[in-house]
């Protein structure tokens, strides 16, 4: 599905301009984006639930065939019907956060 992989594309790359306008340093934005990455890549291997939902990598490697269910009150919804408004919703908190550091922005 290629919306799913787009999701987590936008999603990773507000991160990462998030990152280099708070940090203001290229380097030091490099360096802790690649370890943010790193440790998004190894959590996506845990079996727990609560390390799985926020990481939007483990998101973008689930097949339908081989999909986890997650519990909203009685409700059981895929994780990938859960995954959606939890994308829009990291999109937002990103969006805000880099508008409010655009006036400040300058990378050297």
């Amino acid at each position: 599905m290629i919306l799913k992989g787009l999701l987590v594309v936008i999603i990773i790359t507000s991160l990462v301009i998030l990152i280099s306008m708070i940090l203001r340093n290229s380097k030091t934005a490099l360096i802790t984006c690649l370890s943010i990455l790193w440790i998004l890549t190894r959590l996506r291997y845990t079996t727990n639930l609560k390390q799985l939902i926020p990481n939007p990598l483990y998101y973008a490697k689930m097949d339908i065939q081989n999909t986890v269910y997650y519990f909203i009150g009685d409700f059981v919804t895929p994780y990938i019907l859960a995954f959606i408004p939890l994308a829009v919703l990291y999109l937002l908190i990103l969006k805000f956060l880099i508008r409010r550091q655009y006036k400040k922005y300058k990378l050297s």
